[in-house]
């Protein structure tokens, strides 16, 4: 069974690709679960702006890596029910070259 891992820890280990790909599409999908969660606590409010600016920095950090581009072409879906989150990291999300 999936335990999480601490979040900096996650994308230390997607972005050297040492877990099975079973558990790198798990712990994206714990990222871009956490990354929802604090888009959320922004649109209400209930984070100062100067927070904000540096938590969407290190999305768009994160964002940027190989492995967060593939795994989100199949976990988007995950995430249907809530358009505004889906244009927010269609926006941010990097192309794939």
């Amino acid at each position: 069974m999936f335990q999480p891992k601490p979040g900096w820890r996650i994308v230390i280990l997607i972005n050297r690709c040492r877990l099975a790909a079973v558990e790198i599409t798990d712990c994206t999908l714990y990222c871009f679960q956490l990354i929802a969660d604090v888009y959320h606590v922004h649109q209400g409010k209930y984070i100062s702006k100067a927070l904000w600016v540096a938590w969407e920095r290190e999305i768009k950090h994160i964002l940027a890596g190989r492995v967060f581009r593939r795994e989100w072409e199949v976990l988007a879906v995950e995430f249907s029910h809530n358009e505004d989150f889906l244009q927010y990291i269609n926006g941010l999300m990097p192309r794939m070259q």
